[in-house]
């Protein structure tokens, strides 16, 4: 396969899945992949826990990229009280800037939220 103009990092599970999406988007658009070439290339970047999901997805589940992709969240994806955790043991770093502390937990918080809020509502069906 050629690879010329790719810069897609690898997805591992536990990068930012937002940025892997959108710079794999992005190389989609540029590099006019047809869907069955991004179905082709997405596998190729998957490493780790993300590569195991994969693996174990059904043929219907791996009809397109975006369905792929968000199994691969959904699975990769973190406990709320673990994300919830992560933002409150949160410390700023040395020589980390006020900005970038304050952009990191935002970051944080952004993905402890939804989290916690969709566990809060399955505990109430409860």
């Amino acid at each position: 396969m050629d690879s010329k103009g790719i810069s897609v990092k690898s997805f591992d599970g536990h990068t930012d899945s937002k940025e892997f999406k959108r710079l794999f988007d992005l190389n989609a658009v540029l590099l006019n992949w047809s869907d069955e070439k991004k179905l082709t290339v997405l596998p190729l970047l998957l490493t780790a826990k993300a590569k195991r999901l994969n693996d174990g997805l059904t043929d219907a589940q791996k009809t397109t990229s975006e369905l792929i992709v968000t199994e691969l969240v959904n699975g990769c994806s973190q406990s709320a009280e673990a994300l919830h955790q992560d933002f409150l043991d949160r410390k700023p770093l040395f020589d980390e800037t006020v900005v970038d502390f304050a952009k990191s937990l935002q970051a944080l918080l952004e993905k402890a939220l939804p989290a916690l809020d969709t566990a809060q509502k399955k505990q109430g069906k409860e």
